[in-house]
């Protein structure tokens, strides 16, 4: 049965209870009134065992660990994708966290540029480069 998130009328307590799907009303913990069901994003789903999975006609598809920074992988195929199409998938789900992974790096790049030339700005005259170097660390 799923989890449902209700609101009491009477007090505001927000409570979760497990419940049928037709059901929409539950009693408040707190002061008994009746709540109300809420509209809720559902729970995300997170895989943290790592497993090799087979190919092919009724496989379950193919996790990838994560490397070098990159998020895990998993391409769950149910019996309808063959190795080919999910190596592919993955191939491209690579490419694309590497791209993610280039552009965070370059982003971090250029505040630390933005930092030096903001402190180098501001710092007295002949002061500037003893600045620059400190923020550098070098």
């Amino acid at each position: 049965m799923p989890i449902y998130e209700f609101e009491c009328g009477n007090c505001a307590h927000r409570f979760s209870e497990i419940q049928d799907i037709g059901n929409d009303s539950a009693s408040c913990p707190k002061c008994g009134g009746q709540g109300r069901k809420l509209i809720s994003a559902p729970a995300r789903i997170i895989v943290n065992s790592v497993e090799s999975l087979p190919y092919g006609s009724g496989s379950r598809g193919r996790y990838v660990p994560s490397e070098k920074g990159r998020r895990d992988i998993l391409v769950p195929s149910f019996g309808t994708m063959e190795k080919e199409e999910i190596d592919y998938v993955v191939e491209v789900a690579q490419g694309q966290e590497d791209e993610r992974i280039k552009r965070q790096e370059n982003s971090m790049q250029k505040q630390r540029l933005e930092r030096l030339v903001g402190a180098a700005r501001y710092a007295p005259a002949g002061q500037r480069a003893k600045t620059a170097r400190e923020i550098i660390g070098g």
